[in-house]
C-alpha cells in the first residue's frame, strides 16, 4: 500500500482538533490546517464535519461530556459553514 495523503490529512486534523479541544493549540491554529486540509489535501467540509461528529461521540478520547464538546467546537462549525458558502 501507497501513502495516502487524504487519509494523512484527516488523521492529522483529527489530532488537530483533539489538541485544540484539550488546549494544547490555538483556535487560530486549528483554523490554519483546516484551511490548509481544506485547499491543499482535497478534504471537504463534510469529511471534516463527519470527523467532528466522530470526536464528539468517542468516550475513549476523555474530553468531557458530548455537550461540552459540541460547544468547544462551536467556533470550528461556524468557520466550516462559511467555507461551504
Amino acid at each position: 500500500m501507497g501513502f495516502n495523503q487524504r487519509e494523512w490529512a484527516l488523521n492529522w486534523l483529527k489530532g488537530s482538533i483533539v489538541s485544540y479541544m484539550r488546549g494544547r493549540i490555538s483556535l487560530v491554529m486549528l483554523l490554519g490546517r483546516v484551511r490548509r486540509c481544506i485547499e491543499s489535501y482535497g478534504i471537504t467540509p463534510s469529511d471534516i464535519e463527519v470527523l467532528i461528529e466522530v470526536i464528539v461521540r468517542d468516550p475513549a478520547l476523555n474530553l468531557g461530556s458530548s455537550d461540552e464538546r459540541v460547544k468547544r467546537l462551536e467556533p470550528l462549525m461556524e468557520f466550516l459553514s462559511k467555507v461551504k458558502g
